[in-house]
């Protein structure tokens, strides 16, 4: 049976990754705005809150609130619109777990290296850092459009592994989804799966994360 994440376990870590959304930062809040402004600019309806909360890539989450037939330029459209509401956006609806701020400060002034690896573009992510007071605590952020490509999350994370120059058995990852756990085994990164975020908590527990995090705050 897989245990709870205890703060020991942080502590015995050189390294320490996060995903960003779902784990680090509610930001379905400020995505679901984005989208409702991009679709009803086209002319689209508007769609609930929990399109958003399936975690899905910003194509999928088009194709899920407009349909899965719809002609390939619209969904180009919306997403040009979504991309542009969203990095404007001032992150008002976005929102630090209840015990992230002081972990991630507790664990930044112990010395540990922090990490961010995150499927969210660029821009936005240093922009939600900036404006929630995040800024100058992650050692690196490695996003999906890293130098211009596009990672996937085993990349991101055998990156940061190569630049930090830190065994795979030293580091740790925390994440939210299935994708996250799997990604981290494939890194070789000893995985925790946090069940307070998007994906369904009994989802995470299949994917057999080597820890579960039901609450950060209770960590501490």
């Amino acid at each position: 049976m897989t245990k709870d994440l205890a703060l020991t376990d942080l502590e015995a870590a050189s390294s320490i990754i996060f995903d960003l959304d779902g784990t680090l930062f509610d930001t379905a809040g400020d995505i679901h705005a984005a989208l409702v402004g991009a679709l009803q600019s086209g002319g689209h309806p508007a769609p609930a809150e929990a399109v958003v909360r399936q975690g899905l890539p910003l194509r999928e989450m088009v194709r899920a609130a407009i349909g899965p037939d719809a002609d390939i330029q619209v969904v180009e459209q919306v997403e040009v619109e979504f991309r542009k509401r969203y990095d404007a956006s001032n992150y008002n609806r976005t929102t630090a777990y209840p015990g992230i701020p002081e972990l991630v400060h507790r664990l930044h002034a112990s010395g540990k290296a922090l990490h961010i690896a995150t499927n969210k573009r660029r821009v936005p992510t240093l922009r939600i850092l900036e404006c929630k007071g995040f800024t100058n605590l992650f050692r690196s952020v490695v996003c999906v459009d890293q130098d211009g490509g596009r990672l996937t999350k085993r990349e991101m994370l055998e990156h940061i592994l190569c630049e930090d120059d830190v065994p795979s058995a030293a580091c740790m990852f925390l994440g939210d989804s299935v994708g996250d756990i799997k990604a981290g085994k494939a890194a070789g990164i000893k995985t925790v799966g946090v069940l307070y975020g998007y994906a369904p908590a009994e989802e995470i527990v299949a994917s057999e994360p080597d820890l579960l995090c039901k609450d950060v705050a209770g960590l501490l």
